[in-house]
């Protein structure tokens, strides 16, 4: 059994202190977003440790502490993704999607070489702002897109009021690559310290350029920006434990530190994952 590190955790718990009203109760938190109740990923319940508690009794905690005319989803996150079998079995029956979320770190520096039509920039001011904000737009009339956001216009809307926020609360540094001498973006990512920690955050690459190495790219950039300039220890990035990015990250010399088990219920069951992220 892998134990949660508390330090790499906080890394997490800190993104959904910044837009959720947290109660703290012996065996799970509560985090609650009043101002985004569609984040579904966000307003959850966190259990900490080992329970007995079955998936039913998990849901009357969940409609205790979140209206259910305006929090349609339930979400439960997992410290321990062991003794969990029978929840599972219960979940699948019951319409969740669940996985189990990584959490990876790296203190290595990363040696690479940025093509010369490449520029890798930090987006400044109101313009660049908008630059990204458009870009994000286009990228979601993409079905390879939407295998990450069922809801395209929840996302450029609604998911980018959210990120800006987050990104006011938390100091997130964002960053993008382009061709030189264009505004469009072909990767994005948003970085930020926490302690001693550096905390990658929504790595995004076009739809119609994955697979050039443009996220491993940026990935590594930031490695060495966050280890180099924010002076800090260790970087930490979380994901999917299925998902490709899971391999990418472990190019880029991540490993994985501890799993979350996630167990999620959206109002109207889409194919793939939506607001979760």
């Amino acid at each position: 059994m892998q134990i949660a590190d508390p330090h790499i955790l906080s890394t997490e718990l800190v993104i959904l202190e910044s837009i959720c009203e947290v109660k703290e109760y012996r065996e799970f938190t509560v985090y609650k977003s009043d101002l985004f109740p569609t984040f579904y990923g966000g307003n959850q319940i966190f259990v900490k440790e080992i329970s007995s508690k079955s998936l039913s009794d998990w849901e009357t905690i969940f409609d205790t502490h979140f209206e259910q005319n305006i929090f349609k989803h339930k979400t439960f996150n997992f410290v321990s993704t062991v003794g969990h079998p029978d929840m599972i079995r219960e979940a699948k029956i019951r319409g969740y999607d669940y996985g189990y979320c990584s959490y990876m770190s790296t203190d290595a520096l990363q040696l690479f070489k940025v093509p010369k039509d490449i520029e890798i920039v930090r987006i400044l001011g109101s313009e660049g702002t908008a630059d990204f904000k458009r870009s994000q737009k286009e990228w979601t009339q993409y079905k390879k897109f939407l295998q990450k956001c069922n809801d395209q216009e929840w996302f450029w809307k609604e998911g980018f009021r959210k990120q800006k926020y987050i990104t006011s609360s938390l100091n997130i540094e964002w960053f993008v690559l382009r061709k030189k001498k264009s505004k469009k973006i072909l990767a994005s990512l948003g970085v930020f310290k926490h302690k001693n920690m550096a905390r990658l955050q929504d790595v995004m690459t076009h739809p119609k350029h994955r697979q050039k190495g443009y996220a491993s790219l940026m990935v590594r950039y930031i490695i060495n920006y966050a280890l180099n300039t924010l002076k800090s220890e260790k970087i930490i990035v979380q994901c999917d434990s299925l998902n490709h990015a899971h391999h990418l990250y472990e190019k880029c010399g991540f490993k994985t530190e501890f799993e979350l088990l996630e167990m999620m219920k959206y109002p109207v069951q889409p194919s793939l994952n939506g607001h979760g992220s």
